[in-house]
């Protein structure tokens, strides 16, 4: 299954309204989030750490570590026609949550995030001094607080934007 054919049987399932799913994901999964925002229909994403130079196209098998010290030197003009096309697409607001540590700083804050915004798409940016890339998928210290901070802080934006708001799960 695509992501998207996943989205969209989640908005089939009873008891989803279809206008109220949010994806969020860190790093890869904050690409997978905005891939699936400029394919489908989905009330907002929070990418955290997004790998931003693979929605872009920017990374390849001998620049990994070269893209995050001087994104510049990749920002072409094909792969700024590539990212803009793209981000035109995007069907959604978005909540970008974000380290202050990892190389991927210089080339969202430098490239990403500005186009983002020129875009004209709702966009919030929240910096979280001292939270580490990948805090989702590894071990830090403080990692419940730096989670759960990024969850407050989109879940507050993202309930602007639901036509159904969140309501606690029944679990029996």
């Amino acid at each position: 299954w695509s992501a998207v054919a996943m989205i969209d049987r989640v908005k089939k399932l009873p008891g989803v309204d279809p206008k109220s799913v949010v994806v969020v994901g860190g790093s890869g999964g904050g690409t997978l989030a905005l891939e699936l925002a400029a394919e489908t229909d989905i009330a907002a994403i929070g990418p955290f750490e997004p790998a931003t130079i693979i929605f872009m196209g920017m990374m390849n098998k001998t620049n990994r570590v070269g893209v995050g010290q001087d994104p510049q030197r990749y920002w072409t003009p094909e792969i700024q026609q590539k990212t803009r096309e793209r981000l035109r697409r995007l069907r959604c607001p978005v909540f970008v949550g974000h380290g202050d540590i990892n190389d991927l700083k210089k080339v969202n804050f430098e490239i990403f995030l500005p186009e983002l915004m020129k875009a004209g798409k709702p966009v919030q940016i929240h910096v979280y001094p001292g939270m580490p890339h990948s805090v989702f998928s590894f071990y830090y210290p403080n990692r419940l607080e730096f989670i759960s901070r990024f969850f407050e802080d989109c879940n507050s934006m993202f309930k602007r934007y639901l036509v159904t708001q969140p309501v606690p799960v029944d679990r029996t």
